[in-house]
């Protein structure tokens, strides 16, 4: 618990951003719309289950559902309970916020590829001379 206690209290600095989706989107302009749109589908999948995860879970915290979380609070002052709760919630509100823009944003993509395969379309159909 002294370790944990000093790893809590240590301040931590923000890591580097190593996420290899927005890596790899910033190279969507090499791929195909087809595969561009499934990697975004599945972004929006993954990140869609994630949050209803972190949510199932914030819900269990917020009503003492969470086992583990009811463990830990059976070692703590009884004083700091909501306390607690209150942090462990935060903690998953950041998640949930996450998810939320990861969606988002996988959504915007997509849109976006319909209007790049829309303008695309556009600037192949033949002119039609008038006369």
């Amino acid at each position: 618990m002294a370790e944990l206690r000093r790893w809590a209290t240590e301040f931590m600095p923000l890591p580097a951003q190593r996420d290899p989706v927005h890596l790899k989107a910033a190279f969507f302009d090499l791929a195909p719309l087809d595969a561009v749109r499934e990697q975004l589908r599945a972004h929006v999948a993954q990140f869609q289950w994630r949050l209803e995860q972190w949510q199932a879970r914030e819900d269990a915290i917020r009503e003492r559902r969470a086992e583990l979380v009811e463990v830990w609070l059976a070692r703590q002052p009884v004083d700091e309970h909501d306390n607690i709760i209150q942090l462990k919630i935060h903690a998953l509100e950041g998640l949930i916020g996450r998810a939320r823009a990861e969606i988002a944003w996988a959504r915007q993509g997509l849109a976006l590829c319909d209007e790049i395969e829309a303008r695309r379309a556009s600037a192949e159909q033949p002119v039609s001379a008038s006369g």
